[in-house]
């Protein structure tokens, strides 16, 4: 206040003081306006459309979070002096987004203040990583439905949540008040809040557990539960594999396989075909038929013929494909060899 006293800006400060303050909601920027308030910084910037959609997806739209993105990307070099004015590299659509340390701060702020539970909410929509029902936020903390809706209600008031209204699922306001505090939970906490997720879908979803196949796997997998982490992780590769997302499913295949039991041959074996099939479609033949031969071996005179079979043959298809049709014509016949072995004549 000192040093303001008897300047302009003290004047407007007392009028404020007497004059009743109101709150106006702002809606947050499109990615046409984040366009145009870039525009007016820079001059004139051609965005790649991808680019432009990701930098208004990880600001929320907020001006205050594009403008700490920008000097971001001037000072990393996504952004550069070229020909003409400023210019996006062509890559920066692609590229992970590292958020300046001082939004995180800005972050860390807002929520030191709030209450117990509500920062429990925030917590776990940010180990849920997406909108989610206020039942299954109650489920997973463990808490009653009304209390995560009180919480809910006080949160949207400090803008760091958001309620749909059409299908009532409660979301963070902003990506980066998720990753945030999911950076700062210890990494006992972040494994214990996984587990009670993953815990509180299996119970609330057990009728459509195919369809949260994905976030069960990715929630056990990160609370380091190997039995049900191998479990679903394992269906999970073969649901995305099934709708051709087979690079989701490598992911899940090659995680599993680093936890899976040595002991239990079945599920190994599913592992390492499901990936080098996998592998196969995504152009990566070579790590294709490692995976099968790997599989052959480690599982030598454990592994069923029908298993055998499918190996071989997948073998085959892979050389076929690369050209190496003497060596797929060997690995067809050995199919064929182990096929009449379990065919009743």
């Amino acid at each position: 206040r000192e040093e303001v006293k008897g300047t302009a800006s003290q004047a407007l400060i007392d009028e404020f003081a007497t004059e009743p303050a109101g709150r106006v909601p702002l809606e947050s920027l499109t990615s046409t306006a984040v366009s145009t308030m870039v525009n007016s910084m820079l001059g004139q910037v051609e965005f790649p459309a991808e680019f432009l959609d990701r930098f208004t997806e990880d600001t929320g739209g907020n001006p205050f979070f594009a403008i700490e993105l920008l000097r971001l990307h001037a000072q990393e070099g996504t952004l550069y002096r070229g020909t003409g004015g400023w210019q996006v590299k062509e890559s920066a659509a692609r590229e992970p987004v590292r958020v300046p340390s001082s939004v995180r701060e800005l972050v860390e702020r807002r929520v030191r203040a709030l209450s117990k539970e509500c920062l429990g909410v925030l917590e776990a929509l940010a180990v849920l990583g997406r909108p989610a029902r206020p039942e299954l936020v109650a489920e997973m903390l463990s808490a009653s439905v009304d209390a995560v809706a009180g919480s809910v209600v006080r949160l949207s008031d400090a803008d760091l949540v958001k309620r749909d209204p059409d299908t009532g699922l409660v979301g963070l306001c902003h990506s980066e008040i998720g990753r945030t505090l999911y950076t700062t939970l210890a990494e006992s906490d972040r494994r214990r809040l996984h587990a009670q997720a993953g815990e509180a879908l299996e119970r609330l979803c057990a009728d459509s557990a195919d369809e949260r196949v994905v976030q069960l796997a990715r929630h056990f997998l990160r609370a380091g539960d190997a039995p049900r982490g191998v479990r679903y992780g394992l269906a999970a590769a073969e649901y995305l594999k099934a709708a051709s997302a087979n690079n989701e499913a490598r992911e899940f295949y090659e995680h599993v396989l680093s936890l899976a039991d040595p002991a239990d041959v079945g599920t190994e074996l599913r592992i390492r075909e499901g990936l080098a099939d996998v592998y196969r479609f995504v152009g990566e033949r070579d790590k294709g038929l490692l995976c099968c031969q790997e599989a052959i071996l480690s599982c030598a005179g454990r592994a069923p013929n029908r298993s055998l079979i499918r190996l071989h043959r997948l073998m085959g298809t892979i050389l076929e494909a690369t050209g190496g049709f003497e060596e797929a014509q060997e690995h067809f016949a050995l199919a064929h060899g182990l096929l009449r072995s379990v065919t009743p004549p």
